[in-house]
């Protein structure tokens, strides 16, 4: 982790740096530089990166937006904290937007895509077993269900989908390595339904999956604590 003294990351582009600010600071939230309940101070902030207090300020609103910051009356920018009725209703969504973009996908499916799929679900099958990095791990199965729902077509429903898988901090969540194993079953058990187009097929697998993945989420946190 950085040390807090330091900038949070390197120099910023001027032509970039509204959403320059806003993703830096998203992800020190996802990753727990920033925990929850700790004030963001904008002046602080903008030291680290380097910036003016406007564009940090824009950035903080954008992000209560998003749900991952609360500004609260005579305190200022406070990283939000998230209880289990939040994971929960965060998963609820995610199993109807996400089964909704596999289904859209699914008649868009090409054999190019088909065939990136799989080569996803080799190389984390290749991971198992071999004491793997749960960052990596994570990193195929965001570009796994990436690209289903960019299959979809539909921009507002992708950047909904998004918005809900950065709905709360990484750190937030211990996860389960056993998961990976449940997980790429179902993920095969997808690919195969999206192969023959089967739209109805696909759409009821990814939110069982997601129900599935929720579910063991959950009683991972209730187990170590949210």
């Amino acid at each position: 982790m950085r040390n807090k003294g330091d900038k949070l990351f390197p120099v910023i582009d001027p032509k970039t740096i509204n959403k320059t600010v806003r993703d830096r600071l998203r992800e020190a939230i996802l990753t727990g530089v920033f925990k929850p309940g700790e004030r963001l101070i904008q002046h602080d902030i903008a030291r680290r990166l380097g910036v003016s207090r406007i564009p940090v300020r824009e950035a903080l609103q954008r992000l209560e937006g998003e749900g991952l910051v609360k500004i609260l009356p005579y305190k200022g920018a406070v990283v939000a904290e998230f209880k289990m009725r939040d994971v929960r209703e965060i998963f609820f969504l995610r199993g109807l937007l996400e089964g909704a973009a596999t289904r859209l996908a699914a008649p868009r499916m090409t054999s190019e895509v088909i065939g990136s799929l799989k080569a996803l679900l080799d190389e984390m099958e290749g991971l198992i077993g071999h004491d793997p990095d749960i960052e990596t791990l994570a990193d195929i199965n965001a570009r796994f269900h990436e690209a289903i729902y960019k299959q979809a077509n539909s921009p507002r429903l992708y950047s909904m989908i998004q918005s809900l898988w950065m709905s709360f901090p990484k750190s937030s969540l211990l996860f389960p390595l056993d998961r990976v194993h449940v997980s790429l079953r179902e993920h095969k058990e997808i690919v195969d339904a999206l192969s023959i187009g089967d739209a109805q097929r696909a759409e009821l697998l990814m939110r069982l999956h997601v129900d599935s993945v929720a579910e063991d989420e959950i009683e991972w946190v209730e187990h170590f604590g949210l």
